[in-house]
C-alpha cells in the first residue's frame, strides 16, 4: 500500500472587514431619498407639448431616433418602428403627461400615424385646459 501525504496550505487570517471605503471628498448623492419624477409637472408639459411627446417617444417608448431628428411628418410605424405595444405605451404616457383621456377610436381608426397626428390629438384633447398665450 502506498503512503499518501496530506498537503496543507496556509492562507492566513481572513479579514471580516469589507473593501476599504474611498477617501474621496466627493460622495455621490443618496438617490434613494429623492423622489422619482418620470413626467414633468403639467405646466412644463403644456408649454411645449411637441418636446414632451418626443421625450416620451425616446425615453418611454424607446424609439431609437434622436429627439433632435424627429419631424412632424415622421411615420410612427415606418420611421420609428413602433408596434402595437409601442402605441399602447405612447397612449398611456401621453394620458399621464397631459392629463387627458385618449379614446379607443383614435387608436383603432389609425388617427395616430405620424408624430404630427399625435401632437394634433394631444392639443385637441387638452385644448380646454391649455393656458392662454396672453396669461
Amino acid at each position: 500500500m502506498a503512503d499518501t501525504a496530506l498537503i496543507s496550505i496556509s492562507v492566513g487570517p481572513l479579514s471580516a472587514r469589507p473593501f476599504p471605503r474611498s477617501r474621496s471628498p466627493f460622495r455621490a448623492p443618496d438617490v434613494r431619498s429623492q423622489p422619482v419624477r418620470m413626467n414633468p409637472p403639467r405646466g412644463e408639459v403644456l408649454v411645449n407639448p411637441l418636446q414632451t411627446i418626443k421625450r416620451i417617444l425616446h425615453s418611454e417608448v424607446l424609439v431609437e431616433v434622436p429627439i433632435d431628428r424627429m419631424r412632424l411628418d415622421d411615420r410612427l410605424r415606418e420611421n420609428y418602428g413602433m408596434d402595437s405595444l409601442g402605441f399602447v405605451e405612447l397612449r398611456v404616457q401621453c394620458e399621464e403627461a397631459f392629463d387627458i383621456s385618449i379614446p379607443d377610436e383614435a387608436i383603432a381608426a389609425g388617427e395616430l400615424s405620424t408624430l404630427g397626428d399625435v401632437l394634433t390629438l394631444v392639443e385637441r384633447l387638452s385644448g380646454a385646459d391649455r393656458p392662454s398665450a396672453t396669461a
